[in-house]
């Protein structure tokens, strides 16, 4: 019997153009940003949501092949929000949403969070640069812990959660949410919202990657990440803490669970105020594990540590090489269409 035949879905990347002829039949990806860069397009936002909502309201039937959604920079609002909501949930193959910097707030991010509990099949949603707020981020957590969501990456930088709003995200990886990857950065969750994921972690969520960059976070939410890691269950490979307050307390937390890691790949402390001291320690930590590739720590205080940056990265190459030869893909997660 032969083979059967397999049909490999080529991208297309269509615009505003094909949104106002409709003819959306071949397109994978519809990217309407790019047409606040082009002068002659002389349709409204309005135009263009009143168009997206009636052709996505179809189903599949008028693009069944689209995937990908990407909005940002639009001022959609939350009024756009509610009314796009009933429209992605009608469509059934669209997997990836992008709405950065719409202008939504914890309204429009509810009835987002509406989309993903009525069981849509989007895997990626980004509202970056949004008012999100902790209402809406508690919105989308409960969404989240739905049993017909399957959201897995959910990008929310810059949307004024604060630690209320993590620790709802938290509370939701804690009790199962199938997210994978979660980025957080510049949302002033501090050390609350550190000491919330830590505590998520210790039960061995879906979570890979985790980004809490630039949130204020001190040694005290470091060492608290640092011990759930420690600990052992968790499958975080990626964890982003550029630009807090870590310093040397919490590299010496980083450096002791080190050895007894054997998921985590991908460590950043870049501009943490860490010192010798704290380097030292990592590099300790280092000679005792087999898996970590990388370790940002740029921007530190580390102008005299030369010899012993030279011996981390000694470690790190050979964990990267070592992963290499037998065939281990470090530090990458599946995308979708974003």
């Amino acid at each position: 019997m032969p083979a059967p035949l397999v049909t490999t879905l080529v991208p297309q990347t269509c615009g505003v153009a094909e949104l106002l002829s409709g003819s959306l039949l071949e397109c994978t990806t519809l990217d309407l940003e790019a047409s606040l860069l082009n002068a002659n397009v002389t349709s409204t936002t309005s135009e263009q949501l009143g168009l997206l909502v009636q052709l996505l309201g179809q189903g599949n039937t008028s693009s069944p092949r689209l995937r990908s959604l990407v909005l940002s920079g639009l001022p959609i609002a939350d009024a756009g929000a509610q009314l796009l909501a009933p429209a992605l949930a009608a469509h059934h193959g669209l997997l990836a949403v992008r709405m950065d910097s719409c202008g939504v707030g914890e309204v429009g991010a509810g009835a987002l969070a509406s989309v993903i509990s009525a069981g849509a099949p989007m895997r990626s949603l980004s509202l970056s640069w949004n008012a999100v707020g902790a209402v809406g981020a508690a919105a989308l957590a409960d969404a989240t812990r739905a049993n017909s969501s399957q959201l897995s990456r959910l990008y929310l930088s810059h949307c004024e959660l604060g630690a209320e709003g993590a620790s709802a995200l938290a509370e939701a990886v804690r009790e199962g949410a199938p997210l994978t990857e979660l980025v957080l950065d510049q949302n002033h969750v501090r050390d609350a919202g550190a000491l919330a994921f830590a505590q998520a972690l210790r039960v061995g969520p879906p979570l890979t990657s985790l980004d809490l960059g630039y949130n204020h976070v001190t040694h005290r939410g470091a060492a608290a990440l640092a011990a759930s890691l420690g600990h052992g269950g968790t499958r975080l490979r990626s964890l982003w803490l550029a630009s807090n307050e870590v310093a040397d307390e919490g590299a010496r937390a980083f450096g002791a669970m080190l050895p007894s890691n054997t998921e985590l790949r991908e460590l950043g402390l870049w501009n943490n105020g860490i010192g010798c001291d704290g380097a030292d320690a990592l590099e300790r930590g280092l000679r005792r594990n087999t898996v970590l590739s990388q370790l940002l720590l740029e921007h530190n205080d580390l102008a005299t540590a030369g010899e012993i940056v030279s011996k981390i990265d000694a470690v790190l190459t050979a964990n990267a090489e070592a992963h290499k030869l037998t065939g281990a893909e470090l530090g990458s997660l599946e995308r979708d269409e974003l």
